[in-house]
């Protein structure tokens, strides 16, 4: 974490856009918990899968996220699409709609929100509260599994989400896994999906 961190103010420093790429347990403003291990199991969700994280890039936000005046991680890209995520099990399991799923966890994603990086003193931090601003935050998106592995969610219900949030608590934008996928089949089914455009349908990056 310590080449990662020190490499990203490198490149900050010199002009660089950073951004970093967790997957959802990776960095999860649902969980206070921290420590390094990526071999976490949820007990409610798939418990056989043990490689969730617990938080542990926050410690790059929290001991590498500012250079100089600035922020060192110009986009924070949250895949939601991790295996057997908590999106997965709230929308596949505990039937939550998607768009009303997007705006509690975007709600929670921007505010702050408080890591115990005490639970590791290897670390050398103290516990403390990180917040994600909007115009770094962009939520990640995937193609789905047909075994409920990785939560899909149509981009309908993502635009709807996106119009129910205040403008000023918009994220940065969306991402998605990714382009070769794009157009093509969804969830193990046989409907297609073309992200890009369905995407830019309300953030409106572009016209077709």
């Amino acid at each position: 974490m310590k080449v990662v961190g020190e490499m990203s103010q490198a490149a900050k420093a010199d002009g660089y856009l950073v951004t970093m790429v967790p997957p959802e347990s990776y960095l999860d403003p649902t969980l206070p918990g921290f420590d390094l291990s990526l071999l976490h199991a949820y007990p409610e969700w798939h418990p056989e899968f043990k490689y969730h994280g617990l938080n542990c890039y926050a410690l790059l936000l929290a001991k590498y996220g500012t250079t100089g005046s600035q922020n060192t991680f110009d986009l924070v890209d949250i895949q939601l699409y991790e295996s057997w995520a908590h999106a997965g099990y709230q929308i596949d399991v505990k039937m939550v709609p998607a768009d009303e799923y997007l705006v509690e966890w975007i709600g929670k994603a921007l505010k702050p929100f408080r890591v115990d990086f005490a639970q590791d003193p290897s670390v050398g931090l103290p516990s403390q509260a990180l917040q994600i601003s909007p115009s770094q935050l962009v939520v990640g998106f995937s193609a789905g599994a047909g075994d409920g592995k990785s939560v899909f969610i149509w981009p309908e219900s993502v635009g709807v989400a996106w119009k129910a949030l205040p403008k000023d608590l918009r994220p940065r934008g969306v991402m998605y896994w990714n382009m070769n996928l794009d157009g093509g089949t969804v969830n193990g089914t046989d409907e297609h999906c073309a992200f890009a455009q369905d995407f830019n349908s309300f953030l409106r990056v572009r016209d077709y």
